[in-house]
C-alpha cells in the first residue's frame, strides 16, 4: 500500500524543490530592497552629477584662480615705483641747508669781531663845550667799544673788551663824572679816542683839542 504524502515525513523534505518553495524564502525581499537602493542611488548621483557640471561653475571658478595671481603681481610692481620718490626727499632738504649756512659768516662781518684791529673813529666832532666840559661824538662802520683820555686825566673807556657791548655811534661828555673830572674854565684840552673791538684790540688813536669857555 502506497504510504499517503500527508504522512509521509519524507515529502516534507523533497518539497524544497518546489517552484511555490523559492517565493516564500525569507531572503528574497531583502535582496529587492537593496537592488531598488542601488537602483535609486545611481539615479540620483547621476541627477547631481548632471546639475553641477551642465551649468558650467568649474571653468569660471579656474578663470578666477588664474586671474587672481596676475592682480598679486601687478601689486608688487607698483611698490618699488611708489618708493623711488622717496629717496627724491634729501636732495630739496640739503638745497634748504645751503642758505643757512652763509647766514653766520654775514652776522660776524656786520660786528667785525673777526678782522683784527678795528678802523681808527671816523667823522670826531666836537659839539659843544662848556666852562667845565665839552660833547664830543664819533662813528665806526664796526660795532666796537670806546677808549678815550682826556688831557692828563686816567683813561676811560666804555663797552669792548670789558663789557658785552658795543655801538656804531659813540658820545664822550669830557668833564662829566661818568667820563672825567670837571674840567677848568678857558683851558685848552687834548682827547685821545680809540675804537676797541671784542678781543681789546686797539684802532689807531684819534685825537681831537678844544678850549673851555670862560
Amino acid at each position: 500500500m502506497a504510504a499517503s504524502p500527508l504522512l509521509d515525513p519524507d515529502s516534507y523534505l523533497d518539497d524544497s524543490s518546489s517552484p511555490d518553495h523559492q517565493f516564500s524564502s525569507p531572503n528574497d525581499p531583502v535582496r529587492m530592497f537593496l537592488i531598488a537602493l542601488v537602483a535609486v542611488l545611481s539615479v540620483t548621483l547621476a541627477a547631481v552629477s548632471y546639475a553641477r557640471f551642465s551649468d558650467g561653475a568649474p571653468p569660471r571658478a579656474v578663470a578666477a584662480a588664474t586671474t587672481a595671481p596676475p592682480t598679486t603681481t601687478t601689486g608688487a610692481t607698483e611698490s618699488p615705483t611708489t618708493a623711488a620718490p622717496a629717496t627724491a626727499a634729501p636732495t630739496s632738504i640739503s638745497q634748504t641747508i645751503v642758505p643757512v649756512t652763509s647766514a653766520p659768516a654775514t652776522t660776524s662781518t656786520t660786528f667785525g669781531e673777526s678782522r683784527g684791529t678795528p678802523d681808527p673813529p671816523l667823522d670826531v666832532t666836537v659839539v659843544s663845550t662848556s666852562s667845565t666840559g665839552a660833547e664830543i661824538r664819533w662813528r665806526s662802520d664796526e660795532c666796537v667799544g670806546s677808549r678815550y683820555q682826556v688831557g692828563d686825566f686816567e683813561e676811560g673807556g666804555g663797552g669792548f673788551p670789558d663789557v658785552e657791548r658795543c655801538w656804531f655811534n659813540h658820545v664822550i661828555l669830557a668833564g662829566d663824572p661818568a667820563f672825567s673830572p670837571p674840567l677848568t674854565p678857558n683851558t685848552a684840552y687834548t682827547v685821545t679816542i680809540q675804537a676797541v673791538n671784542r678781543n681789546g684790540d686797539l684802532s689807531e688813536p684819534v685825537f681831537v683839542q678844544f678850549t673851555t669857555s670862560p
